[in-house]
């Protein structure tokens, strides 16, 4: 970080491939397998810390206190490509628990941070490149104010 560099973050990357590389290393000494996860998840979640750095956006309180379950909810609206219009269903389904407020706040987290998920990120949410780019592409027909750049 000293050097101007993204640190190297795990959050939000799935545990299994880095756990086989440990096991890997420690069991016959191979490094390849936990040099591929960690080269990977730096990659990819570099370009994350440095648009959000950039933004210099807080999270809300309740993106803190549902980070679980926002992760799931992403993970819905890009699997079954969920456009804008729709998020609202997803969140009355999946965070009944939540008053009427904190639903709309969420609604807006949700569609903002989807439609600034690049492809790169799919494996944070469990999904394919695919399903962003299709779900980017299907929103933007659905929107009124969409125009192609």
């Amino acid at each position: 970080m000293s050097a101007g560099l993204p640190p190297l973050s795990f959050i939000g990357v799935d545990k299994t491939p880095y756990i086989l590389g440990l096991i890997d290393f420690y069991e016959v000494g191979s490094t390849g397998v936990l040099a591929d996860v960690i080269a990977q998840s730096y990659e990819t979640t570099a370009a994350d810390y440095i648009r959000s750095i950039t933004v210099q956006r807080i999270p809300h309180v309740l993106e803190l206190r549902e980070r679980a379950s926002i992760t799931k909810a992403l993970a819905t609206i890009f699997r079954e490509r969920v456009p804008d219009d729709g998020i609202m269903n997803v969140v009355l389904r999946d965070f009944q628990h939540l008053n009427d407020q904190d639903r709309d706040m969420l609604v807006a987290i949700l569609i903002d941070t989807s439609r600034g998920t690049t492809p790169v990120s799919a494996f944070l949410y469990g999904v394919t490149e695919e399903d962003i780019v299709v779900r980017h592409a299907r929103n933007r027909g659905s929107r009124p104010d969409s125009q192609e750049s």
